[in-house]
């Protein structure tokens, strides 16, 4: 199954995604996102198991080629790209109040690599079911910016310094590297894992004629964010959300602690290719936000016993 899982921060989606079958390979492109969402997973797990969940956390540069995937029920791997403080915060020009900002990109092509040679590797072992990129928004922008650090890198080869006027800050959209993340989706669904792909959202804009001049506009409408032809590849794409839980309940003259928790909630968006179901399942609630809750869900439509 290759599905994407989409929501705002703290929605649910990283949680739905690490629910799907054992061993999985997540791998954290937005550092610390692990953590937020495997409590619940992990509770989750203890509930219906009994059990606990085996999690190995990897280092940065750890070789996944050497792990024992019958060890652990959940393998997780950070990539972390150079954190440029010159590019985040500028450099204050002294003559007067612009800034200006590095023009170099450094060290994010080899972030790129290691996650090609790790997806390459893990999808290879028979024992895995499923890998997880957390986020695939954050994974087009690596793949992105890699291919402009390349370009660059010919640049400087070719004499032309970070500083002249031609130097690339920018990819044209007929370069952008569509066929990578194709590649790279076609590769993990010809080893026969899930790929489980979360997404933050962004606006949909559109253009309008103002007087003589054409300006752009927010529709209103969202859409996954990330590679723009995902949703095409996708067999299913889910919305994750939260509702507060509205129930009171009064214990010993108090309310309940749990009281104005967020409770997770997902539902069938934008498309579904699954055996049984189809576009006909479109905004439909799922049982419960999990790879268990949707294979209730096509169970059910299917009219299995």
């Amino acid at each position: 199954m290759i599905i994407s899982l989409w929501g705002v921060e703290g929605s649910g989606k990283s949680s739905v995604g690490l629910s799907f079958p054992k061993p999985l390979f997540h791998q954290e492109l937005d550092i610390g996102g692990f953590d937020r969402a495997v409590w619940f997973v992990e509770k989750q797990y203890k509930e219906d198991t009994g059990k606990s969940l085996r999690i190995k956390r990897c280092e940065p540069k750890e070789d996944v080629s050497k792990i024992k995937w019958s060890e652990w029920d959940i393998v997780t791997k950070p990539y972390i790209t150079p954190v440029q403080l010159e590019k985040l915060m500028g450099v204050q020009q002294k003559a007067g109040v612009s800034v200006r900002f590095p023009r170099q990109v450094l060290g994010v092509k080899e972030v790129w690599q290691d996650i090609i040679i790790d997806t390459v590797t893990v999808g290879q072992v028979p024992a895995v079911k499923t890998i997880m990129p957390d986020s695939a928004t954050q994974l087009w922008w690596i793949c992105h910016t890699s291919l402009l650090q390349e370009k660059q890198e010919i640049q400087i080869a070719q004499g032309i310094k970070p500083e002249h006027k031609d130097f690339r800050e920018k990819l044209q959209p007929v370069e952008f590297p569509n066929n990578r993340v194709r590649e790279i989706i076609y590769s993990v669904k010809s080893f026969g894992k899930h790929y489980v792909m979360t997404h933050y959202p962004k606006d949909i804009y559109a253009t309008k004629l103002v007087g003589e001049r054409l300006e752009s506009y927010a529709t209103g409408e969202v859409t996954p964010d990330g590679f723009k032809h995902t949703v095409t590849l996708d067999d299913i794409v889910l919305w994750c959300y939260t509702e507060i839980d509205k129930r009171r309940e009064i214990i010993k003259g108090m309310e309940n602690p749990d009281y104005n928790k967020p409770a997770p909630h997902a539902r069938i968006s934008l498309k579904c290719g699954l055996s049984g179901m189809g576009m006909k399942a479109v905004g439909l609630e799922l049982p419960s936000p999990s790879y268990d809750g949707l294979m209730e869900l096509q169970s059910m439509m299917r009219g299995d016993a």
